[in-house]
């Protein structure tokens, strides 16, 4: 994921879709950290079905972990 800016507020990112390295597809819903390694962010996702419905449940991956992603933001996500 390469993104050009260099400061930037999270909430922008809220309702991006990111495409993993095998092509599957998933919408950020929100981020967090834990107090004991508040360097470490996480982005909760959710990921589309073959149908392109968003499952149920959200899961929590490391925002360092998606430098291979995609992401696509779409204007005026806030």
């Amino acid at each position: 994921m390469d993104l050009q800016t260099s400061s930037f507020d999270l909430n922008i990112l809220k309702g991006a879709l990111l495409i993993n390295t095998h092509g599957a597809e998933f919408r950020i819903v929100g981020f967090h950290f834990y107090a004991n390694d508040p360097t470490n962010v996480y982005v909760g996702i959710r990921e589309y079905n073959e149908e392109g419905e968003l499952l149920e449940g959200v899961t929590g991956i490391s925002w360092a972990s998606l430098s291979e992603w995609r992401i696509q933001v779409q204007a005026g996500n806030n």
